[in-house]
């Protein structure tokens, strides 16, 4: 749902609320009880990041220059993005953190403009797109489009509107990335390089076509047009006038008239039917404001239908099934690797399966040199899927590379699946459905062992592994390096018979401990500094709040 950003359209719901806490005094008062509590910004900030760190950027620009705009720079603006700070420090630290540690923090300019707005996209802003690349979608609504016009007939307000103005144009060429080269050096600085797909600023240019919008449809209803009627005329036949034009000279150029064309020209008719009707007195301005609603509710619910992919759970869950199913029934604790992405994620997690390969756009840097060397797939820079799929095609894209199973075998990778035969040692044909090939790695250590002998690589299997996510316990028997199928990572911590120990690291990516002779029981925790340095701060930031919030009562 959401184009897989479902969390994206939590955080953009929260920006009207961003600029209302701000008020015209900067101040918001919630009365509950009879009792006025002061609620700042901030708290709205910290909600936005806490659902959607991507988005927290796009909003707290624009709450920023909103504020600036509006009542100049003053101290408020930087108690409120302390205090959003503050409240969102538990998730915002351990980030940091682990964005310092992952591929996201080597990206190129040219990997942080990937997917950027080509100018034949702005299209999209007259017609609506159907069934087309999702992150390019900028209809805003026809309505939309013409309230917005109207409102450029009236200076009231003018400061206002020029603000919207100014950040309808800047989100759109932001959008346009590296198509529009001035606004490309804007992710050399920090912050901004780690985010990508800049169209995403497109949901800031709709968010303000709508804010003029609702300045026109005001201007409309109070009458305030009404001595400028000529220029409203001549506007509307303009935008008519243009939107047939442009749609027969797309038709001329493709030679089809799509649905997205036929469909703008028919509303800016309906659309200018219902002015006419509202200007010759055939409409009152009432009735012509309840037929404009109905209109814009309309069309959203048509193009929402047509514009949804919708795809039933089983369906989901069932791609490449009987393959999943075929794991599902093997005994043991394995991991599964596919140099050809043949099984999905989502069926995988559906039985309860892990894999050492799959989609992800922060990957662990260490991991990914790791799996460089394992796949025998070369890395050539940032990507989202691990193993890249450099043509575009996860079935054929890597079929010429050959794995090294005997570093798949120390990440417990026990079976290996691809849409191609891989004729590499230690590996063993053990089914086959359609063009999927199964392998079983014949190399494949177990999730946690005890190398005895490094010389001859002799060593033992732990069988018992009571794992949790924070938590791993296990028993084994010493001497020898006891090593953990784990990926090692800042704040895991190891304890051997309650006494914590040093814990080593494998291969430059697993867990590891020495134990002496004899019966041990070691287990590893998960406590990260990060996370109790975010847990303090958001302590601070609720006292913050408690100050702010009742500090001034009226």
């Amino acid at each position: 749902y959401g184009a897989g950003h479902l969390t994206l359209l939590y955080a953009i719901a929260w920006t009207p609320w961003l600029l209302y806490t701000s008020g015209q005094e900067g101040i918001y008062y919630l009365s509950i009880s009879r009792i006025n509590i002061r609620l700042p910004a901030g708290v709205v900030l910290a909600m936005i990041f806490l659902a959607d760190v991507r988005w927290a950027f796009y909003a707290g620009i624009l709450w920023a220059f909103y504020i600036i705009w509006h009542k100049g720079i003053n101290k408020g603006i930087f108690s409120d993005i302390l205090l959003g700070f503050l409240l969102s420090a538990p998730l915002a630290i351990p980030l940091i953190e682990y964005i310092s540690l992952s591929t996201r923090s080597s990206m190129t300019t040219e990997e942080a403009l990937s997917l950027s707005l080509p100018f034949v996209g702005l299209l999209g802003f007259i017609f609506p797109t159907l069934k087309g690349f999702f992150e390019w979608v900028c209809y805003p609504g026809m309505p939309t489009i013409v309230f917005g016009l109207c409102t450029l007939l009236c200076i009231t307000r003018l400061r206002k509107k020029v603000f919207w103005i100014i950040i309808v144009i800047s989100a759109i060429l932001f959008s346009l990335g590296s198509f529009f080269p001035a606004f490309a050096f804007l992710v050399r600085l920090p912050v901004l390089g780690l985010l990508r797909v800049p169209p995403r600023a497109l949901f800031v240019a709709d968010f303000a076509l709508v804010i003029l919008a609702s300045f026109g449809l005001d201007d409309l209803l109070c009458r305030v047009l009404s001595e400028n009627e000529s220029k409203l005329k001549k506007m509307l036949f303009g935008v008519n006038l243009f939107i047939i034009i442009l749609g027969v000279a797309l038709l001329h150029a493709g030679g089809s008239f799509p649905y997205e064309y036929r469909w703008s020209i028919g509303f800016i008719v309906l659309i200018t039917l219902a002015f006419l009707l509202q200007f010759i007195g055939k409409l009152s301005i009432e009735r012509w404001f309840t037929y404009i609603v109905l209109l814009s509710v309309f069309e959203a619910m048509i193009l929402n239908h047509y514009g949804f992919i919708s795809q039933s759970k089983d369906r989901v869950l069932s791609e490449n099934i009987e393959v999943a199913q075929f794991f599902g029934d093997q005994p043991g604790t394995f991991r599964i690797y596919s140099p050809s992405y043949s099984v999905p994620q989502q069926t995988l997690a559906s039985y309860g399966l892990e894999s050492a390969d799959g989609v992800n756009p922060i990957q662990l840097s260490n991991y990914v040199v790791f799996m460089e060397k394992a796949s025998g797939i070369p890395m050539k820079g940032y990507s989202v899927t691990l193993p890249p799929f450099e043509n575009g095609n996860p079935a054929t894209a890597n079929a010429q590379y050959k794995p090294d199973n005997e570093l798949l075998g120390l990440l417990n990778v026990a079976y290996l699946v691809a849409e191609y035969p891989l004729d590499v040692g230690g590996l063993k044909l053990v089914s086959r459905f359609g063009n999927t090939y199964i392998y079983e790695n014949q190399r494949a250590k177990p999730r946690a062992w005890i190398q005895i002998d490094q010389v001859n690589e002799e060593f033992v299997s732990v069988e018992n592994v009571n794992w949790h996510p924070n938590r791993i316990t296990l028993k084994g028997k010493g001497p020898g390096l006891l090593i953990l199928s784990e990926i090692s990572y800042p704040g895991w911590e190891s304890y051997v018979d309650g006494r914590r120990v040093e814990m080593k690291t494998v291969e430059g990516i697993l867990r590891a401990v020495e134990l002496l002779p004899g019966e041990h029981q070691i287990e590893f925790v998960f406590r990260p500094i990060s996370l109790r340095i975010g847990v303090v701060l958001f302590l601070l930031g609720l006292m913050r709040l408690a100050m702010v919030a009742f500090g001034n009562r009226t």
